[in-house]
């Protein structure tokens, strides 16, 4: 049998696996400044629980043994195709148990059965914020959720982006201004969102058995010249004028919290097909790499709950298709298979393993990545190696100094080296600016110091 991966189940190399790593560790931290508490659901849920509205049947993979005794409950269950709908499902359960506002990031894989292409995939990671509030979400949170992503698209090195931004009521209100019936409206808008992907006489085409070819013409005029607040309101009817005042109030927190204004606006012809969306909605495009297409969307979501209780329980929320946005980066083939090892033990002697053996674990105990190399012969063997794990030192365990409980250190950027005993090697290696972690420490990543650039 050849050994192959499955076409859309992308598999990485130790090197790229650990480089895809780091970033998500930096994320955990970033969202965690935020007060966002971790949430990991099942990777499976009941078919009735991800059958909802506004998602093809088709996509969703379901679970079933290959072989079974009897047609038992497997055939009931399926894969997430996203974090929301697990989301929805996992709040209605325990909210006795958790505090809210409930704030949750999730960095998850899910599975969706879509036909593999560049940048998409069946099986990738998804990077989701969420604040769910008991009754009623105040405002801010809208702002706050876009600002941690702005400043997660930043850290995740596309600084350079631009949040588009909407509201579904208006989108309805506009819709209604020019003749839609309201019985209409969900099917205008999951029409509306193909515009991107679509030509625009087949969206007229479509658009125009709701109403008529004129009220066509003059929605998709009107999204065509994406229209200021400004001329909004001397557009609409004044019954619609406070949802303008709730975008421009959006704004301005965004603006408050930090967030350039070249990175967000307004854009008419964001809808977001899917139907539990019930207020604002965006999509983030990076202005660098347009083709990427939408590399971080959400909304607002009023009853997402709705199908396991009757309480309200309003959300706002945002993803990133991790794996759409950063995978294309490690495409290009590396130096190595693995990420670099800073520190390498080399066993210069078989009598010094000891030393070499204690050496390794003072170094790791303080926090340094740093691997054992057992004996050879030859000891420029062991060097090569060093050499390509990337290691910036190699720690060469010879008999004469482990008897003093000694090791040289080599630095392999110009061969300089020196002999230290091993209880000295961390606070040495410290002052050399070696990095290391302390165990159970997060990463420290500060997103304020990636640079911004906008235009």
């Amino acid at each position: 049998m050849k050994p192959q991966s499955i076409s859309g189940f992308p598999e990485l190399l130790p090197g790229a696996q650990a480089w895809f790593e780091d970033r998500l560790q930096a994320l955990r931290t970033l969202f965690r400044r935020y007060a966002f508490v971790p949430l990991e659901t099942a990777s499976v849920e009941r078919v009735e629980v991800l059958s909802a509205k506004g998602v093809a049947d088709k996509e969703i993979y379901r679970l079933a043994r290959l072989r079974a005794d009897d047609h038992g409950h497997e055939t009931e269950y399926a894969l997430h195709f996203d974090l929301t709908v697990p989301l929805a499902r996992y709040v209605s359960q325990h909210q006795g148990r958790l505090t809210f506002p409930f704030k949750r990031y999730q960095i998850q894989k899910v599975w969706r059965g879509e036909r593999p292409q560049k940048g998409r995939y069946r099986e990738f990671y998804q990077c989701d914020l969420d604040v769910i509030g008991a009754e009623r979400l105040e405002p801010h949170y809208e702002a706050e959720v876009l600002v941690a992503m702005h400043h997660a698209l930043v850290l995740l090195e596309t600084p350079r982006h631009r949040f588009r931004i909407n509201s579904r009521p208006l989108i309805e209100a506009v819709l209604t201004h020019f003749g839609f019936a309201s019985d209409t409206h969900t099917d205008a808008v999951r029409i509306l969102d193909t515009l991107a992907k679509v030509p625009g006489d087949v969206v007229h085409a479509q658009l125009t058995p709701l109403a008529s070819g004129a009220a066509a013409d003059e929605v998709l005029a009107l999204l065509a010249t994406n229209p200021s607040l400004e001329r909004l309101r001397e557009v609409l009817p004044a019954q619609a004028l406070h949802l303008l005042e709730s975008l421009q109030r959006l704004s301005e927190t965004l603006i408050a919290f930090g967030m350039p204004e070249s990175a967000f606006g307004l854009d008419l012809s964001i809808a977001r097909g899917l139907d539990y969306y019930t207020g604002t909605v965006f999509e983030c495009v990076s202005t660098d790499s347009p083709e990427l297409g939408s590399i971080c969307s959400g909304g607002r979501y009023d009853n997402l709950t709705g199908r396991f209780q009757k309480r309200a329980m309003p959300g706002f929320g945002a993803s990133i298709g991790l794996s759409r946005l950063l995978l294309p980066r490690l495409e290009a083939p590396t130096d190595t298979d693995r990420s670099p090892v800073p520190l390498v033990v080399c066993v210069a002697n078989p009598m010094a393993f000891g030393v070499a053996a204690e050496a390794t674990r003072i170094l790791r105990e303080a926090g340094f990545t740093c691997e054992l190399l057992p004996h050879h012969a030859k000891l420029g063997n062991l060097i090569r190696r060093a050499e390509q794990l990337g290691a910036t030192y190699a720690l060469l365990a010879f008999e004469a100094e482990a008897a003093d409980g000694a090791i040289v250190i080599k630095r392999l950027a110009d061969a300089h080296q020196e002999t230290l005993r091993i209880e000295h090697l961390a606070e040495h290696l410290s002052a050399q600016h070696v990095a290391r972690e302390m165990p159970g420490a997060q990463r420290d990543t500060d997103p304020s110091a990636a640079q911004e650039h906008h235009p």
